[in-house]
């Protein structure tokens, strides 16, 4: 197994789920705490990832560690961040309910904190656990919001709207215990 580069001893690691990934709305409050880019990587394969509804209109997701073994989980993609402790608790300050860090056992067996989701936050949420992560989710309502759905009625109505078609896919088997090391050595 590789080695990663470890935290220096003044910062701590923080697994990324959604929001505040590489390239996404709320990164910047990760590098305005001084935060550095650690590696991508991938949950164990007990997890769940469910768009959740939007408090301050901008998307966000939910990581469920599922705990019984009558539901499915997956590997998710996830990144790691290295943040200095003297910015933690200001960036601890920036994460509105039902947001959360927890504890969040990674691919290779380690486990780190990182944002999890409360429970009551996965109300009237979209299951999107088979998109593998966040960032494959946006890109799939990305191409489908660019790709034309076909007209298959006589009178031309769309018999196949949007969000069913991201319903269709979320609902489909996850990976579960197949998950691959996401470690490209």
């Amino acid at each position: 197994m590789p080695k990663f580069p470890e935290p220096p001893l003044s910062s701590s690691q923080l697994v990324v789920v959604g929001a505040h990934l590489s390239g996404f709305p709320l990164n910047h409050q990760l590098k305005e705490c001084g935060s550095t880019f650690n590696r991508t990587t991938t949950t164990s394969s007990t997890y769940r990832l469910y768009e959740i509804p939007s408090t301050n209109g901008i998307r966000k997701p939910g990581l469920k560690r599922i705990v019984d073994d009558t539901t499915p989980g997956c590997c998710i993609e996830v990144e790691v961040w290295n943040i200095p402790n003297e910015g933690l608790g200001k960036f601890l300050g920036l994460i509105m309910p039902p947001l959360a860090i927890g504890s969040v056992e990674l691919f290779d067996g380690t486990w780190q904190k990182g944002f999890v989701c409360e429970p009551w936050g996965l109300e009237n949420s979209l299951d999107i656990t088979a998109s593998g992560g966040w960032r494959a989710h946006i890109r799939s309502l990305e191409a489908i919001k660019e790709t034309p759905t076909p007209l298959t009625e006589k009178d031309g109505k769309n018999i196949h709207s949007k969000e069913s078609s991201v319903q269709r896919r979320a609902s489909r088997q996850p990976r579960g215990d197949r998950c691959e090391d996401p470690i490209k050595t």
